[in-house]
């Protein structure tokens, strides 16, 4: 079986400029927890997960509101503007994971299989010609098994 087969497309990116809160943003907007990064030409430099947010000391307000109402009893509003501000000067390239595990389309699924085992990592990028068109996650292997 090959990547291609089971791989989750197309990819969706951020862009190693965009500022840290805009990475955040949209792995909400679309309810992930990790996006390959791209340059501006497309090709991929990177990866960030939530994770990378937490492990480089980085705290990032979604919504002043949301995070006071989550978090009000533990930290006061000036500390909370000053998050939010800081997470708008931050670039996605400051935080990421560089370089990112990637496989083409053509390799098998035992490949990607044998590059997670063991690693940590939850995610291989799939990419032609250096740019990200998919995704394979330990939950496409899962899939794998309840077909």
């Amino acid at each position: 079986m090959k990547v291609k087969e089971i791989m989750s497309s197309p990819a969706v990116t951020v862009n190693e400029n965009d500022s840290l809160e805009q990475g955040a943003r949209r792995m909400l907007e679309l309810r992930i927890d990790q996006l390959p990064v791209v340059n501006n030409d497309g090709a991929l430099t990177g990866f960030i997960s939530a994770s990378d947010f937490v492990a480089k000391k980085t705290t990032v307000s979604f919504s002043r509101t949301e995070i006071l109402e989550l978090f009000g009893q533990w930290f006061n509003q000036g500390k909370i503007e000053k998050i939010y501000e800081e997470a708008g000067r931050i670039t996605v390239k400051e935080v990421m994971s560089s370089p990112a595990i990637s496989i083409g389309p053509d390799a098998s699924v035992k490949d990607v299989f044998e590059e997670l085992a063991g690693t940590g990592v939850h995610s291989v990028v799939v990419v032609e010609e250096e740019k990200p068109v998919g995704l394979v996650s330990v939950s496409d292997f899962l899939k794998l098994i309840v077909r």
